[in-house]
């Protein structure tokens, strides 16, 4: 049985013509067509989660995964609101998502009815395309609605951009029939493709560089989309001399990459034009080192080509000349004409530049476990821990805030993809989006047995406290990945204010959200497996037993350190870089 809302109709027939399938569905009342909709129809498969801020994460973590659009359904008022965080980090993460509120008749807005608020263009800022659905439903108005919901759904696909279907719904809400949708199999308007293959029209400039010339790539966050053809590219260019820089989140790997800069840039300062480059290549995705982009801010390249998408023009350092309207694959794979006149040797002056640089980041290294090894149990000391038990095929999620800091100054796993929420990098979701994200290997909604997953990748997901209490809700649906590994890091607040100097006696408690809570009720609630260390020995035997064996539930593993300790050897670590000669 399907809804007889011939609009609601026509949003899953478009939807199924489209590609779309995965349906994230949050209760209620005013939506009901919509879900019995989409779990009527037998073509699409929907995941229930409650909270609506949460389904929203978690729909991104489904789309990360997928690398296609996923849809998300909710009732009217304040629960569409709570779409907003995640269509915000999924617009300037480049992760396509459409959001499906229903609403009232528009005679009831602003008309002291319930649930109702102005729903039209809520999300206009963070969204490639929006409609509200005409209410009624003659052969005109369902037809200009068909156009423009294909329209949308292209727009999605073309832009890998969320998108809003506002759909006004009058009583009754509950009317059903037995029929087949699809009657006009075949005559939905195609999908246009993503067009972001490389046109070398865009790219008028052949790059014949003097031999001494320094060229820089820096390869933001790039999820798990790996290319091999565009790595070999990266490795063409690094061998003729160029710096690649490609933190964590690009999910780059290579021992001639620059994955690092944070830990290096203390140094780089004593001597900044020794590291200045030249020609700078930047692609879209966020770069998580502040340091290194200030370094950059201040002493500029001069010329800056950005590799993007052709919609943003990312001046971040002030000589911004040319943008090449592309993916990042795209242009290393079929452009990307750079050479050098004359000296083609390794005794040109830019191989002994890049060899600065890559000297530099194993000094750094060097360093870093040097400083670790003398520091006591802190939050920092967590990380060669976890490098000891994570082996390749892991996705690693990290919550924003300090654990992507630290963890990305931390050397890189080998064969394993980073992921953290760095579109518009909040805490508010990132435990959703890694429930999301690792539902994908559930072959089941409701797994139920070891044999219901697939061997795709484990997941651990790396989370702050203030992050995980406030996203706590993520547990709070029946499709989390039973072999899901939470590593909460509890220092008893917001740590990272104590460490950048921002908390001062007089607002400090605002800031720093200090508290005494402990995450063992949430884990029973939740029903997780729950383990938890206040040391290195209590560390090490925990992961050596959460790693080495299979429990039938997710494991939140809790690690409590101190904040003053956490500063002080913060402290002692950068002192220990600031020794660092370049």
């Amino acid at each position: 049985m399907i809804t007889d809302k011939k609009h609601v109709q026509q949003i899953a027939e478009v939807l199924y013509y489209g590609r779309i399938s995965d349906i994230v569905i949050s209760p209620g009342s005013r939506n009901s067509p919509l879900i019995r909709m989409f779990c009527g129809d037998g073509n699409f498969k929907c995941y229930s989660v409650v909270d609506e801020r949460s389904a929203a994460y978690f729909a991104l973590g489904l789309a990360l995964y997928q690398n296609r659009p996923v849809a998300i359904v909710c009732s009217s008022g304040t629960a569409a609101l709570n779409y907003a965080p995640a269509l915000a980090e999924a617009y300037y993460q480049r992760v396509p998502l459409i959001a499906i509120t229903a609403d009232r008749p528009p005679w009831l807005i602003d008309n002291n009815e319930n649930q109702c608020i102005r729903q039209s263009r809520i999300f206009q800022d963070f969204t490639c395309a929006e409609i509200t659905l005409p209410i009624h439903e003659t052969p005109r108005e369902l037809r200009h609605a068909f156009v423009k919901l294909n329209e949308l759904v292209s727009c999605v696909w073309a832009m890998q951009q969320p998108a809003h279907i506002n759909v006004p719904l009058e009583e009754p809400l509950n009317g059903a029939i037995d029929a087949c949708l699809y009657l006009r199999k075949g005559s939905c308007i195609p999908v246009i493709p993503n067009h972001s293959a490389y046109d070398r029209k865009y790219d008028q400039t052949d790059w014949n560089l003097p031999e001494d010339y320094r060229v820089m790539f820096i390869i933001g966050q790039n999820n798990w989309a790996y290319n091999s053809s565009g790595h070999i590219t990266l490795r063409r260019l690094q061998k003729d001399g160029a710096v690649i820089v490609a933190e964590h989140l690009a999910n780059m790997t290579d021992k001639d990459f620059i994955t690092v800069p944070d830990i290096m840039m203390s140094a780089i300062m004593k001597a900044p034009e020794d590291f200045r480059p030249h020609l700078l290549f930047t692609t879209d995705g966020q770069v998580v080192s502040k340091a290194l982009k200030k370094f950059l801010c201040d002493y500029p390249p001069r010329h800056h080509i950005h590799i993007g998408n052709g919609r943003n023009y990312y001046d971040s350092f002030g000589v911004l000349q040319q943008v090449i309207p592309t993916g990042v694959w795209n242009y290393l794979c079929s452009g990307c004409h750079i050479s050098w006149v004359g000296t083609s040797g390794h005794d040109a002056p830019r191989f002994e530049w890049q060899q600065r640089w890559l000297a530099l980041q194993t000094k750094a290294v060097t360093h870093l476990r040097k400083a670790v090894k003398k520091m006591s149990f802190c939050d920092m000391t967590v990380f060669p821990e976890l490098e000891k038990v994570i082996n390749g095929d892991t996705f690693i999620h990290l919550g924003n805030s300090m654990p992507v800091r630290y963890a990305l100054m931390w050397p890189r796993l080998k064969h394993c993809t980073y992921l953290c929420n760095r579109g518009v990098s909040g805490i508010d979701g990132s435990l959703s989006t890694a429930v999301g994200f690792a539902a994908n290997c559930v072959s089941t909604c409701i797994a139920d047995s070891y044999s219901d997953f697939d061997d795709s990748g484990n997941n651990v997901a790396v989370i702050g406290d203030l992050s995980f209490f406030y996203d706590s809700n993520a547990l709070w649906n029946s499709h989390v990945n039973p072999e899901l590994c939470i590593i909460l890091i509890n220092n008893g607040g917001g740590n990272i204010f104590s460490i950048i100097g921002a908390q001062k006696p007089d607002v400090g408690n605002f800031m720093y959200a200090g508290h005494s809570l402990n995450a063992e009720g949430i884990a029973k609630t939740f029903g997780l497996e729950y383990f938890s260390a206040s040391n290195k020995e209590e560390l090490t035997e925990n992961l050596d037993s959460i790693f080495s064996q299979f429990f039938g539930r997710p494991v939140l593993l809790e690690v409590f350190t101190d904040a003053a300790i956490n500063t002080m050897n913060w402290t002692v670590l950068q002192r220990e870089l600031d020794t660092i000669i370049p």
